[in-house]
Order: structure tokens, then C-alpha cells, then sequence
């Protein structure tokens, strides 16, 4: 179990949230907004009723737990990792960065979830700049394994392999942008890899022990990457063995 602090209970934050609980780790949730909180577990609720309807999760919870913080430094003093969701607005991820940075343990990991801003810009008032880095999740990020990765300019290697590994037990595979445009999976390409999800959960279902309840993947075998024939347009995925 990692503990983990996420910045931000939206739509994507919410998904990230529970992705990670879905995998067993300790998240803990902060956000300006008293509504927005108080709306996670029901939105939580709901996705995992459409993960057991889609044939994505057996477990009745997620393995993890998840927990809403209304002060800052209650959600992030004790993280290994700090997954920053808010709205994509420079000033406002600039301002939580900076003030996180200094709430959080030096050797905390801080990454941004951005589409289109200069992480360089996002993290140049941190504390620790060489913990910083971009990780943008696919939606819907439960069954999706990719994940962006893009390094600040002071990112150190150490983090970079702390990171690399921390998502591949969770089934994720790192690749950087090729090009100025994000890549947006369509719905043939997410529910491609909702169906080699559903088949990497039978396929677990079939082991003996332990595993025949079949709990997510928490070992890095590919997870299950779906045929080759997805159209990208302009985009070349660089990816991260």
C-alpha cells in the first residue's frame, strides 16, 4: 500500500482517485470546494457499479480506502505521491504547487495532470523541483493502461524510475507525446481495452489460491496491451520499457 494524495475531486480527479484505490492503496482527496467533496463517494459509488457492470471489477469495494481531507496539509503531509487534478488554469496550479511543496515531504513525488500547459512554468515556484513531473491519465483511467509522462526540466532520474515502477504494478504503461495534441482515445479505443481488461480478470479468475477472487493486477505484465490496429492520426507513441 502507497499513500497517495490527490488535489482536486472532478470529474478526473474522482477517476484517478479511484483507480488507485481500485489497486489498494491509501488516497486521500482534497478540494477547495465543500461540494465537490461531499459529492466523491456517491461519484465513486457509481463507478464502481459501471466497473462491475462492464465486467471490470468482482470485488464488492476497492481494496484501497479513500478519504476526503478539507485542509491541505492533512491530505499531502504524509503522501509518497501527489496527484494534482484541478481545473487546467496556470496561476491556480502554480499557487498549489507552491503551496503544497511546502506542506509535503521532501522526498514526495508532485505531478501535474495537464493537457496543454508548460509543466516547466507549473512548477517553477516549487519547492524540490526535481519531484515534479506531468502525468496525464487517459480517460476513463480505470481500464485505460497508458498515461503520459512529461519531465520537467528538473526532473531527476530516480523519480522517473520511482514512478515508472509505481504505476506499472498498477497495469500502467508510460509514453511520451509526440507532437503539440494530446492523444484522446475514441470509444472503439476505450472499449478495446476494456475488453483485454475483462479478459486479463478471467483469465486471473482461472489461477489457484488467492488469486481466483481476482483481485486487480498488482504485477506488471503488459497489462494485457490490445491488437495494434488503433488509429492515432498524427500521433507516434513513444513508450517507456
Amino acid at each position: 500500500m502507497v499513500k497517495v494524495a490527490v488535489l482536486g475531486c472532478g470529474i478526473l480527479g474522482t477517476k484517478i482517485a479511484g483507480c488507485l484505490a481500485y489497486h489498494g492503496h491509501l488516497v486521500k482527496v482534497y478540494d477547495s470546494d465543500a461540494r465537490a467533496l461531499n459529492a466523491l463517494y456517491s461519484n465513486l459509488e457509481s463507478d464502481r457499479e459501471d466497473l462491475k457492470k462492464d465486467g471490470l471489477m468482482i470485488q464488492r469495494q476497492f481494496l484501497g480506502q479513500v478519504l476526503c481531507m478539507g485542509r491541505l496539509e492533512e491530505a499531502v503531509q504524509d503522501a509518497d505521491f501527489i496527484f494534482e487534478a484541478v481545473v487546467d488554469n496556470m496561476e491556480i496550479k502554480k499557487d498549489l504547487f507552491e503551496r503544497t511543496s511546502h506542506l509535503c515531504r521532501p522526498s514526495t513525488i508532485f505531478v501535474t495532470n495537464t493537457l496543454y500547459l508548460d509543466v516547466n512554468e507549473i512548477v517553477e515556484k516549487t519547492a524540490y523541483k526535481e519531484q515534479t513531473l506531468g502525468l496525464r491519465f487517459l480517460h476513463p483511467v480505470y481500464a485505460i493502461p497508458e498515461v503520459e509522462i512529461t519531465m520537467t526540466r528538473y526532473t531527476s532520474t530516480e523519480v522517473l524510475e520511482k514512478v515508472k515502477a509505481f504505476l506499472e504494478k498498477m497495469g500502467k504503461t508510460l509514453f511520451f507525446r509526440s507532437g503539440k495534441e494530446p492523444l484522446i482515445l475514441t470509444p472503439q479505443q476505450i472499449e478495446s481495452r476494456k475488453i483485454a481488461r475483462r479478459e486479463q480478470i478471467r483469465r486471473q479468475q482461472g489461477l489457484p489460491g488467492l488469486l481466483t477472487v481476482a483481485l486487480p493486477q498488482l504485477g506488471h505484465s503488459g497489462n494485457l496491451s490490445p491488437a495494434q490496429d488503433d488509429e492515432y492520426g498524427e500521433f507516434t507513441l513513444t513508450y517507456i520499457y
